[in-house]
């Protein structure tokens, strides 16, 4: 476990996300956190847009919320990141 969570939720989000991606790989404390894509139903192909974000980088996890799908759980106690191995 990293320093820092980041936990960006993605809905339409393809005309944002580069810029995000790039701020982000020029913060300081960049290669200290655990980065968590949180990719509700893919709508602008935003996994298009990250795929070689997250390739490139062991610090960045993804999870994807797909409709008719049980919701995440991300209103527990943290406990690492066991509630988004869900």
């Amino acid at each position: 476990m990293k320093d820092v969570t980041i936990l960006i939720a993605l809905y339409k989000a393809g005309d944002f996300l580069p810029a995000k991606i790039e701020s982000l790989q020029k913060q300081t404390y960049f290669n200290k956190s655990t980065i968590v894509l949180l990719n509700c139903q893919n709508l602008d192909q935003e996994s298009g847009v990250y795929s070689d974000f997250v390739a490139n980088n062991k610090n960045v996890i993804v999870k994807e919320y797909k409709e008719g799908r049980k919701p995440l759980k991300l209103n527990r106690a943290y406990k690492g990141m066991s509630a988004l191995e869900e």
